[in-house]
């Protein structure tokens, strides 16, 4: 009797830890899911694990991007996992982002393709290298030389 005691024990111990882990795994997931809504930002409704991943699953990313865009907005929020991500598409705010204020946003996500010549690409590098290389390549970007 005590050992089927202990199996019992041993099971009902199994299934409380494996329902904590899913109940745990579930809040982790969704907890930041409320970021947007507190900024008082448009955003595209999240799911739980995979964010507003899902429409893209279902359709190419463009299609996905032009039908938030044209539902909520020039500038909306959306989520890959838990993570908050923001899209922007006012060409006047892109400016003042890409432009004006490109020191602040530096830290964008990594991208590892394996190509030599990819991972090198200004759209692609981060921190430093990004810098420098942003600062070699800008004076060839002026309005001036783009004219001619």
């Amino acid at each position: 009797m005590e050992f089927m005691q202990f199996i019992f024990d041993t099971m009902l111990i199994h299934f409380l830890l494996g329902v904590f882990s899913v109940v745990l795994l579930y809040w982790y997931s969704v907890r930041n899911h409320d970021y947007w809504k507190s900024k008082s930002v448009p955003y595209a409704e999240p799911l739980p694990f995979v964010g507003s991943l899902f429409d893209a699953m279902k359709k190419p990313l463009h299609e996905v991007e032009c039908e938030r865009y044209n539902k909520l907005g020039r500038v909306y929020g959306h989520f890959e996992g838990k993570n908050a991500l923001i899209s922007v598409g006012d060409p006047t705010l892109l400016r003042e982002i890409l432009v004006k204020d490109f020191q602040s946003f530096t830290g964008r996500r990594a991208f590892d393709t394996g190509d030599k010549v990819i991972d090198k690409m200004l759209s692609i590098i981060r921190g430093e290298d990004w810098k420098r290389v942003r600062t070699v390549v800008t004076p060839t970007f002026t309005t001036g030389k783009i004219k001619r």
